[in-house]
């Protein structure tokens, strides 16, 4: 299990080593907006182009230092500044769509994650299990000209895959094996003597490497034997448009599940995207997912870290 972006083996190649060091300067001679939003202390971010910010490196993900005082988490705003809008009291506003929207919210989902825990995420809705499962599987099933009992197999293995970045290694029980069997059976209709059978091999999946070996030995087919997290990075790269690191993101979204939701949060709500491969899933599937309150439920996450002591990191995990 992963607790940040940057942890995600995407995500730690694109991690400028000088980067914590730059901020926490930057941050001490008040160079950063901080906080960057009314009622949110754990949240500063890079804002502004000038002499004072242009030694910290370019960062594409929430970055997160820990402190005696609480976890504060820096994003990078430079890129956008353009975009950014204040509020009559001078405050940045918080902005809700497009790409600056999609940064700001897994941000803020991430802190989440890390300082409510991320079952609350994973039992916040099963949209995204089901969203996840049916892409990577539609993306699989179309470039391996996967027969049907094979795609079923790999839907299994995909929505595992996804409850497991939820959980570490050691909360991994034969109990929490058949929580996850229940909602795949619920979600998926498939019958649940079937997905333990699958699933009996399988063990923890803590990363897309894990991921990808789990389908060459347990996907029952040879057409799977050449799967490997390149390969999955590559058949990805093409579901969303928008920014210039939209496929850092995407790639990221297949091992950390903050920022997964905050791309189907965007394909439920935003027009732009409608044309992306991953927002056609979505809205597929929306029908019966029932969107519209997996929209309430992330946006009741967000507003606990507003009304919380979200600055005070309890890390229940």
């Amino acid at each position: 299990m992963f607790n940040h972006s940057f942890d995600t083996t995407a995500g730690s190649v694109h991690l400028p080593h000088s980067l914590p060091g730059r901020l926490l300067v930057a941050n001490a001679e008040e160079a950063l907006v901080n906080p960057l939003f009314p009622k949110l202390p754990f949240l500063a971010g890079v804002v502004e182009k000038n002499a004072r910010t242009n030694t910290i490196p370019a960062f594409t993900h929430p970055f997160t230092l820990s402190r005696a005082e609480g976890d504060l988490t820096f994003i990078d705003l430079r890129f956008y500044s353009s975009q950014l809008r204040r509020t009559p009291d001078g405050d940045v506003a918080f902005p809700t769509e497009g790409a600056l929207g999609i940064l700001v919210r897994r941000t803020l989902l991430e802190v989440h994650w890390n300082t409510m825990g991320p079952r609350h995420l994973m039992y916040a809705s099963d949209a995204p299990l089901v969203i996840f499962a049916r892409w990577v599987k539609g993306l699989l099933a179309k470039k391996l000209n996967l027969n049907e009992e094979t795609a079923l197999k790999v839907e299994v293995l995909t929505a595992y895959y996804y409850l497991s970045l939820h959980i570490k290694e050691e909360e991994l029980t034969e109990r929490m094996v058949e929580v996850f069997a229940v909602k795949i059976n619920r979600n998926f209709r498939i019958p649940f003597q079937k997905i333990m059978d699958w699933l009996q091999p399988v063990g923890y999946l803590g990363n897309l490497e894990d991921f990808a070996m789990a389908l060459v030995n347990w996907g029952g087919s040879i057409s799977l034997n050449g799967v490997t997290k390149s390969t999955l990075w590559t058949l990805v790269s093409t579901s969303w448009f928008g920014s210039s690191d939209v496929k850092d993101l995407l790639f990221v979204s297949l091992e950390f599940p903050p920022a997964f939701v905050s791309l189907v949060y965007a394909g439920c709500t935003e027009k732009t995207y409608r044309k992306a491969f991953l927002t056609n899933v979505i809205e597929r599937e929306g029908k019966q997912l029932k969107t519209p309150q997996f929209i309430s439920q992330i946006d009741g996450l967000i507003q606990e870290l507003i009304v919380s002591p979200a600055s005070q990191p309890v890390n229940p995990r």
